[in-house]
């Protein structure tokens, strides 16, 4: 019997610290924290190959969904992302995405037709982009920096990153 006391004793004792870890499972995804993984990592490719000085285009991430709209999320991530390169130094220039893509016949995003001239308007030497696909428990994010005036990759990367009931919310459009 008193072993069974200390038992249940030393259970009812644990239960507030497996409640505690078990809440801090609830909400893995830190969007501010996804946004500076992904731009220290794109950060740290750029290094030498692109200055400073050069206007970066800022655009909003999308599904990669071709039929998917714009969400929260993508409009989040990227001015998240942007923030970062902002505060390594890099001048952003940020475009909305309805103004620089457009849909083509094959349903694919892309820089429009006007990419150039839109570039030539804000000076801009490159353009952050990306693409997100979500789950129901994990969201994929793909993110590049090109060059504006070849379209060549300087950098790229991809997370995956796991979510919530709350999170999803952010994937309406």
């Amino acid at each position: 019997m008193m072993n069974r006391r200390r038992f249940l004793g030393a259970s009812l004792g644990l239960a507030p610290l497996l409640l505690a870890a078990c809440n801090a499972t609830i909400s893995p995804f830190d969007m501010t924290d996804a946004a500076d993984d992904i731009a220290s990592d794109l950060l740290n490719q750029i290094r030498g190959k692109l200055d400073l000085s050069a206007p970066i285009l800022a655009t909003t991430m999308i599904p990669a969904d071709p039929k998917g709209h714009p969400s929260a999320f993508g409009e989040i991530l990227a001015q998240n992302i942007g923030t970062t390169f902002t505060r390594s130094g890099y001048s952003l220039v940020e475009a909305r995405l309805r103004s620089t893509v457009e849909i083509n016949a094959s349903g694919l995003y892309v820089l429009s037709s006007d990419a150039t001239k839109v570039a030539r308007q804000v000076a801009a030497k490159a353009a952050i982009v990306g693409t997100y696909t979500a789950g129901t428990r994990y969201v994929i994010v793909n993110a590049r920096i090109l060059a504006v005036d070849t379209g060549i990759d300087l950098a790229a990367t991809n997370r995956q990153f796991p979510l919530t009931d709350y999170d999803l919310g952010l994937f309406k459009a």
